[in-house]
């Protein structure tokens, strides 16, 4: 059930139907979109901030007496943070996909996911629920729900009247899993799709943010980015078990979120994620490609032309890890995850855990 609240008043609501079709999806979004003045002020206001777009850098103002405690959502995961041990959360790299955030007002724990297609919705959303609702009391709980970033991918002059690409496809698939559910959730934020596209000079759409930072202490949403020092950790091998879970569905589920974070531990824990030599084949022949077709073969949305040669170069390192590193036991010893742990200064530092088996090696020669 979607609620549509203004403090303490409920000003409109879609409520539950077991039996839901995709056209009804379609007509409740367009509908939140277009006739809530409530949500048009808060995306309006959420608009506002493109000057303060907020980088995570260890120079950035918003470390403002101590290291920031943060959580990055990188692509196809998804994190649930206690505000107690965290003090941002966010993803970024959002072209067409599309953020979704929900908040347990009662705890403060919140849930943040990085959207890449309509399939992962499901079971996707599903685990951040359970993350969030963990005892009968809390089953009760009105959940507060954001929906972020990615565009409409019509052109310009169709804009109006049209609304096409992945991330409308995404965004009705949300809206479909929020109307089946019995749970109640409050539509906090709805910056998405038009609200969220800008075009360039040939009336081409793109996405107006592309990341967001969540201020776990108060739940306000922020556009954002973050920087090199703080897209950890494990960046690399989190982005080759993307590739994994993208390219090498005989070893995956290809509908379902990346679970990256232990709530109450507050460790990264990165699990196994297997390939083999058919896949390492297919990342020699992806390296040899023209740029544009690489681009072609990787992207779900549109790349000007400007950012070809940049992007290609991207996926070519990433398929230069798999050509390094065929083997996935080399990555993953003994088929054990890898485990990092804050430190004092928000800093992230491997935790090697010693498999028994080698254990066992060791103590026999």
């Amino acid at each position: 059930m979607i609620l549509v609240r203004e403090g303490d008043e409920t000003i409109c609501t879609h409520p539950h139907h077991e039996v839901f079709s995709t056209t009804e999806a379609r007509d409740i979004l367009n509908s939140l979109l277009a006739n809530h003045p409530h949500l048009n002020s808060i995306a309006s206001a959420y608009r506002s901030l493109s000057q303060g777009m907020l980088s995570l850098s260890r120079n950035s103002d918003f470390l403002i007496t101590r290291e920031t405690k943060c959580v990055y959502v990188a692509q196809k995961e998804y994190a649930t943070v206690d505000p107690s041990l965290v003090d941002v959360i966010g993803t970024d790299g959002q072209g067409g996909c599309v953020g979704v955030v929900m908040r347990n007002p009662k705890s403060g724990w919140i849930s943040v996911a990085h959207v890449d297609f309509p399939k992962v919705v499901d079971k996707g959303l599903n685990r951040m629920l359970s993350s969030l609702l963990m005892d009968e009391e809390s089953e009760n709980e009105i959940v507060d729900v954001h929906i972020i970033n990615g565009h409409n991918e019509a052109p310009r002059e169709e804009s109006e009247t049209r609304t096409e690409g992945i991330s409308y496809e995404i965004c009705v698939k949300i809206i479909e899993f929020l109307c089946k559910s019995t749970k109640r959730f409050n539509m906090k934020t709805l910056h998405t799709l038009n609200r969220n596209t800008s075009y360039d000079k040939q009336g081409n759409s793109q996405p107006m943010f592309s990341g967001f930072l969540v201020e776990t202490a108060s739940g306000l949403i922020f556009p954002g980015w973050f920087d090199n020092a703080t897209i950890c950790p494990d960046s690399v091998v989190r982005k080759a078990r993307l590739n994994t879970a993208l390219f090498c569905p005989a070893t995956w589920e290809d509908d379902r979120l990346l679970d990256t974070y232990d709530t109450r531990s507050d460790k990264f824990v990165i699990t196994p994620c297997p390939w083999d030599m058919n896949f390492v084949k297919s990342r020699e022949a992806r390296q040899k490609l023209p740029d544009r077709e690489i681009i072609n073969n990787s992207f779900t949305t549109p790349v000007s032309e400007k950012d070809v040669s940049f992007y290609a170069t991207l996926i070519r390192r990433e398929c230069d890890f798999f050509i390094k590193h065929p083997d996935w036991k080399e990555t993953f010893p003994a088929g054990q995850p890898r485990i990092f742990i804050r430190g004092i200064d928000g800093s992230w530092t491997r935790s090697y855990i010693e498999h028994p088996q080698i254990s066992k090696r060791r103590t026999a020669s």
